[in-house]
């Protein structure tokens, strides 16, 4: 019995070294680990960032940082939920001192719907409210809208038996409470990517849907859907409007007019000649359109369109998008309209094309534009002579317009972003960039730099994950050094049954 026991000891030594081993994983577990998919809000001279951080095979902290001095500092970063109530990306508010955060945890049988609000500039936050979503799944929260005490949320998810659906949750008392969600999209159908801009106490809503056509066995037109929502009185949502079939539509509104573009086809409607970026405005705050027109017409066989953008300021309107020609090359272009969208400048060549361009996948990835009046800001990744084994940020802007580009400028020496998935704010001559640099043995980090003088100089990048190393013990070997002490526990009892 002792030989027995002494044997037993000794395979179970090695379990027990390499489990009390720390491995200074930052959650490590591949092929996710690390930070993702940050979000940006700002308030006068506050910065708020929020991402989610992944660990323990799929296990995930929603993360927080606030910077009162345009980013120049940030206190230590906060860990605003725990692994039992995180989930997807956040959609995140702010303004006149109150900061709002809401997501989605996933969980069986029925997906939950949170909301936190700080009232002291992100510096305490409230317990979590949990919203009713009424048995939805694979649910996903995309914005919060605020007027006075009413608070709204939209979000998507699919009712049981049915299909996508665009929800409104409200509440009339500052987020403490929430009432029965209510169906936006009920008359269109099938429906997903809901993107949605408050101004004042009005919100303008894009939606994209396939009505009823069934994906799974005939090819189904998005078409692009558009309404409002008064907040102030009582969340009233206006009329669903069809503005006809459109890939990647986008909006953007200012001040009463209302922007809207994407990209037409003939996949998406037989009786356009050839694809294009068409592009469509309301004067009267969204309750017509004019009809679209086609800011650049291509040949449909050869050439596609991805990655649109829009945005405005102002009487200024800028679209940006990715042109994937198989035989000229990807470009990143844009085009900008100084007189509120009645007429757009030639198109303006931000990047490419790409002399070594093999009609395989492109170089460039994710842009992300941001405007202020006659300014536009753009920034792209691609491969960069800087970092040969991986992607790096650039960086171009125009202080005209649109109607000229400054030059190209390769930050990858300060901006150490290389995942996709980061997003870029403005507030006057002030810039902010957040992602994730996978540059680390444990996992992706969030880094953030930050520019005040419009893009002239970026701050050397900051790691706001620098100091959150997991102690979660890690057991690489625990599977093979187990089945050894296994095998070998077998063939003792072998042995001693025989002897």
């Amino acid at each position: 019995m002792k030989t027995l026991q002494l044997l037993i000891l000794a395979n179970l030594i090695p379990i027990i070294i390499i489990g009390v081993s720390e491995a200074h994983a930052q959650y490590g577990c591949s092929p996710i680990s690390g930070g993702w998919h940050p979000k940006i809000s700002t308030d006068k001279n506050n910065v708020y960032v929020f991402w989610n951080y992944f660990f323990g095979c799929g296990t995930r902290v929603l993360l927080f940082e606030k910077s009162h001095d345009n980013g120049l500092t940030f206190e230590s970063p906060v860990t605003l939920e725990g692994p039992s109530r995180s989930g997807s990306y956040p959609a995140v508010a702010a303004s006149n001192g109150n900061v709002y955060v809401s997501w989605i945890n996933y969980v069986s049988p029925e997906d939950r719907l949170f909301f936190k609000r700080s009232s002291d500039n992100g510096s305490s936050f409230s317990d979590d409210v949990q919203i009713r979503t009424n048995g939805t799944i694979q649910n996903d929260v995309s914005s919060i809208l605020v007027s006075g005490n009413n608070i709204g949320i939209i979000w998507t998810g699919i009712p049981n038996q049915g299909m996508r659906s665009i929800f409104l949750s409200t509440s009339t008392d500052e987020g403490k409470t929430f009432g029965d969600p209510v169906d936006l999209s009920t008359t269109i159908g099938d429906s997903f990517l809901p993107q949605t801009i408050q101004a004042g106490s009005k919100a303008y809503v894009l939606l994209s849907s396939i009505g009823n056509c069934n994906s799974a066995r005939q090819v189904c037109v998005s078409q692009a859907y558009f309404t409002t929502i008064d907040i102030k009185n009582g969340f009233t949502t206006g009329p669903i409007i069809s503005l006809g079939p459109l890939e990647l539509p986008r909006l953007a509104v200012s001040e009463n007019s209302v922007y809207v573009a994407g990209i037409t086809s003939t996949n998406t409607d037989p009786s356009i000649g050839n694809s294009g970026v068409s592009f469509m405005k309301s004067t009267d705050g969204g309750v017509s359109f004019e009809k679209p027109v086609q800011l650049v017409t291509y040949d449909a066989g050869s050439n596609y369109l991805n990655d649109l953008a829009l945005n405005s300021s102002g009487d200024y309107v800028y679209v940006t998008w990715y042109d994937h020609d198989p035989h000229s090359g990807e470009k990143l272009l844009m085009a900008a309209s100084s007189d509120d969208g009645n007429t757009f400048g030639k198109i303006q060549t931000i990047d490419g094309p790409d002399p070594h361009y093999n009609g395989n996948e492109g170089n460039s990835l994710d842009q992300q534009i941001s405007v202020s009046g006659n300014k536009y800001y753009v920034i792209w990744q691609s491969h960069t002579s800087l970092n040969p084994n991986g992607m790096g940020i650039f960086f171009r802007k125009s202080i005209d317009g649109g109607q000229t580009l400054g030059d190209t400028t390769d930050l990858t020496n300060k901006i150490i972003i290389s995942n996709p998935g980061y997003a870029m704010a403005s507030n006057g001559n002030h810039l902010y960039i957040v992602g994730p640099e996978y540059a680390f043995k444990d996992g992706n980090h969030m880094v953030f730099s930050q520019s005040s003088d419009g893009g002239i100089s970026f701050s050397n990048s900051t790691d706001f994950d620098q100091n959150s190393m997991s102690t979660v013990p890690e057991f690489p070997f625990v599977i093979p050094v187990l089945l050894v002490s296994i095998t070998s526990l077998v063939v003792f009892y072998r042995i001693q049954f025989r002897n």
